[in-house]
């Protein structure tokens, strides 16, 4: 198996288990920073959940990109 196909395996399980503790289970500490924005933005707490969930996809996006990178470094590295 390639190496970069091996490095999006470990990325996508990465993200998936993010959006797993933020998006679908229940209320964490790690949703506190969207809130904390959404707060500043709209005290009245309108679209609280859209936005929370769209900041912890945008964030697990983020996260498996980063994560990508550094296991198809690594496992480049283990080939040579």
């Amino acid at each position: 198996m390639s190496i970069r196909i091996k490095a999006l395996i470990i990325a996508f399980i990465v993200g998936f288990l993010f959006l797993w503790m933020t998006v679908f289970s229940l209320p964490s500490a790690f949703n506190f920073l969207p809130y904390l924005i959404h707060q500043s933005f709209s005290p009245r707490g309108e679209g609280e959940a859209e936005f929370i969930q769209g900041f912890d996809i945008v964030f697990a996006v983020l996260l498996s990109i980063i994560i990508y990178k550094i296991a198809n470094k690594m496992l480049s590295r283990r080939k040579a």
